[in-house]
């Protein structure tokens, strides 16, 4: 106990804790809890959110944030400013400390002031608009720090646009006639930019412009799509062809890491990492995918054997409801999704690591003993109203979706603390299963309103955040529980102990 004292009574280690715990994390606040909670909040410095990327997102009003006296805490803003409010005019002096931005914009705003020189990431989403002064003003005064660039893929360039040297990532999709306005520093490229190719042409502006990685390519984009000699330059690692595209494997850069195509598997890819077929008809065999594959999405109802698929982390399977066996999914895999499966799972089917499983028609009578791996974290099954009797507690559950809270549900929840629960409604006049758990912190979000009853929620519940609930009686809230937000509804704060911290949050 003493050594603890001595560690966090030094400033640079306690400050160095927080940061780390607190590492990629959003903070969500509204007006009511920046006011109550600007003193823990504002520990963190300009510095710290941007190393340790801690955000404190901002999700009140406009006129709110503009006239909080604690808005230089939040870095993280998103607006729609076709608000009446400002009659039409914006002033970005506002954003003077913001790191991330956020701006819907429509015709007939006017922007004034400077683009803050603070921002390390901009999303611009021009509406419907295709081009917009807004847009152009803003581009043509990127921030010397910027480093992510989000453009709605509505919106058409026509002037040129200077790119800062911290810029590494371009979210955006276009022809070359809005991508020839970029001024890129050169031996430099940017993610996630994605030409459209709509013509031999554009091939012959990739092969120059090394900074794009990424293309599109469509069966309705003319000549292309019928040329099957067509090259594509050697520097390109993503390629996502919409509809039965006629291009032949042989065309594809040998490094290519990530393709979307229709039903060609290109086994001779030796960098491939993600492959998306948006249908594929025959049965696969061993060596016909890839090894360095890691992602797999597809569309496929065959029977799978053993050995035929390679070490993926990530697999996708719509469509597909036949029987597992043990040994078919690689022990790698640590995210499966399987649409309409509907079979019965064997114990041991699902690898060991798996981290997240999702089951959207899943609906047998029960889960066996180990069919549910304890390595779980996300759990989805949305047509699921059967037992967990038989199943090992889930210690690392974090996110559980059901169609209904079957009483078995404690089975696997003995040991959790943390859970966000969603539901499509939650009505139980008696109470719920919950109160046999431990649960300290828990979030529950349902689909259509619902109500909580007495006998709901566990002694130790501590935190609790509700999302379109109502409380209909006294002594839903255990008396441990310090903090309570309400999503959409306004609670009766008759029925909300005096004790208790409580936030309202109304849909804007």
């Amino acid at each position: 106990m003493n050594t603890f004292y001595l560690i966090w009574r030094n400033h640079y280690i306690r400050k160095l804790i927080r940061n780390l715990q607190c590492q990629d994390l959003i903070i969500h606040v509204d007006d009511g809890y920046l006011n109550d909670n600007h003193q823990y909040l504002s520990l963190f410095s300009s510095k710290d959110k941007l190393d340790y990327n801690i955000s404190i997102n901002y999700t009140d009003l406009l006129g709110n944030y503009i006239s909080n006296q604690y808005r230089s805490l939040v870095n993280d803003v998103y607006f729609d400013v076709d608000d009446d409010t400002f009659a039409g005019h914006y002033d970005l002096d506002h954003f003077t400390d913001v790191h991330k931005l956020y701006l819907q914009v429509h015709s007939g705003i006017t922007l004034h002031g400077t683009v803050p020189h603070s921002l390390v990431y901009l999303n611009l989403d021009s509406g419907d608009e295709y081009e917009s002064p807004i847009v152009e003003f803003i581009l043509a005064n990127l921030p010397s720090q910027l480093q992510t660039l989000v453009l709605s893929s509505e919106y058409y360039i026509a002037r040129e646009c200077v790119v800062p040297e911290s810029l590494s990532d371009l979210d955006y999709c276009a022809t070359s006639e809005s991508l020839k306005w970029f001024v890129v520093p050169p031996n430099k490229q940017l993610n996630s930019c994605t030409l459209e190719v709509e013509s031999i042409e554009a091939l012959e502006w990739l092969e120059e412009n090394k900074w794009v990685t990424k293309i599109s390519i469509s069966e309705y984009m003319g000549p292309l799509a019928l040329d099957t000699n067509a090259m594509i330059p050697a520097h390109i690692r993503s390629i996502v062809m919409n509809g039965d595209v006629n291009i032949a494997p042989s065309s594809f850069p040998l490094q290519l890491e990530q393709l979307t195509c229709f039903q060609t598997i290109p086994s001779h890819l030796t960098h491939l990492k993600c492959l998306t077929l948006m249908y594929y008809s025959i049965k696969l065999d061993k060596n016909v995918l890839p090894p360095s594959l890691e992602y797999l999405d597809m569309s496929y109802d065959l029977p799978l054997d053993a050995g035929v698929l390679p070490n993926l982390t990530y697999l996708s399977l719509h469509g597909f409801d036949q029987n597992l066996e043990t040994g078919v999914l690689p022990p790698s895999l640590t995210t499966l999704h399987l649409s309409i499966f509907n079979q019965p799972l064997k114990p041991y089917v699902l690898p060991n690591n798996l981290q997240e499983l999702n089951m959207g028609e899943f609906n047998q009578e029960s889960f066996p003993l180990h069919s549910l791996p304890d390595s779980l974290m996300y759990l989805y099954l949305d047509s699921f109203q059967g037992s967990f009797a038989s199943c090992q507690p889930l210690d690392h559950l974090k996110r559980l979706k059901l169609y209904a809270i079957d009483p078995s549900v404690s089975t696997i929840l003995p040991n959790v603390k943390r859970l966000d629960l969603v539901l499509p409604s939650m009505n139980y006049p008696t109470g719920t299963c919950l109160v046999n758990t431990r649960i300290e912190s828990l979030f529950i979000k349902c689909q259509y309103t619902s109500s909580l009853y007495a006998n709901s929620f566990p002694p130790t519940l501590k935190y609790l955040t509700l999302s379109n609930i109502d409380i209909k009686s006294s002594g839903v809230i255990p008396n441990a529980c310090i903090y309570l937000k309400s999503f959409y509804t306004d609670l009766n704060p008759v029925f909300v102990p005096q004790s208790v911290n409580y936030y309202f949050k109304q849909a804007n």
